[in-house]
């Protein structure tokens, strides 16, 4: 295992200033959210932080593509939840939706019935 000076050297010899720019933006911006700042500045600076994090985020994306998927092993693992959990998941979501979409008919026929029936 190696130590956590040795990773961070790594990780720091890896970084760009374009990396270390939206870092400090996204810190930035996350710190006006958090405290609440208002006014064309800070939401100018939010939106940059936004933008910083989309910027961010793929480049992490693209660092554990290259770092974690290095072996056999790891790509059948990946391939697994892409064929196996993301199906269940996407099945559990539809009847989730119909479900809802049933239980609000199931009022609306009940409320249209209870109508009918004090008119009558």
């Amino acid at each position: 295992m190696t130590p956590f000076r040795a990773i961070f050297k790594d990780v720091w010899s890896r970084l760009t200033w374009p990396d270390l720019a939206s870092t400090a933006v996204a810190a930035g911006g996350l710190m006006a959210a958090i405290f609440g700042f208002n006014g064309g500045f800070f939401s100018f600076l939010k939106y940059l932080a936004v933008l910083a994090g989309v910027y961010l985020l793929f480049q992490l994306i693209g660092w554990w593509r290259n770092r974690l998927l290095w072996s056999l092993r790891n790509r059948l693992i990946v391939a697994y939840l892409f064929i196996a959990f993301v199906p269940i998941l996407l099945t559990v979501t539809l009847v989730f939706l119909a479900g809802r979409i049933l239980y609000s008919q199931l009022g609306a026929y009940l409320l249209h019935e209870d109508i009918q029936q004090r008119i009558a």
